[in-house]
């Protein structure tokens, strides 16, 4: 999940200090580092950040970086799901039609859900060691 960070001022002017990160680590060095510059936090009304173009968080910029990081943080929490699949690599490929529907229903809706766990039930051990996280 990418995350971009900016401040916003009542002046009109709309974003300034523009950081985009990828992970919840690099969001927290970037919000500290932002709430160290004194200076910078006086003049801006709020501090706003997105997820894609969902705003996760717009909070006034007067608070502590303790109190606003754990709004932050709640309020990203659910961004992004966790990889599911080691060295995953999409691809495509033909199944029978009939297969699909028992593929979804195994996977809970997901076809790819779906035939991790046929092939978790598979005899090869290779398939099975390279399908098991």
């Amino acid at each position: 999940m990418e995350y971009t960070v900016y401040l916003e001022y009542m002046n009109g002017r709309s974003r300034s200090n523009v950081r985009r990160c990828k992970s919840k680590a690099e969001l927290k060095e970037i919000v500290s580092d932002l709430f160290s510059n004194k200076e910078l936090l006086k003049l801006a009304d709020k501090i706003t950040i997105k997820t894609g173009r969902k705003v996760a968080y717009s909070g006034n910029s007067a608070q502590s970086f303790n109190k606003a990081w754990k709004s932050i943080d709640a309020a990203t929490k659910d961004a992004g799901q966790p990889r599911k699949v080691r060295n995953g690599k999409p691809t495509s490929f033909y199944v029978p039609a009939g297969l699909i529907p028992v593929l979804k229903k195994r996977g809970n809706g997901s076809i790819s859900s779906g035939l991790i766990s046929v092939l978790k039930q598979c005899k090869d051990k290779e398939v099975v060691k390279e399908v098991s996280l």
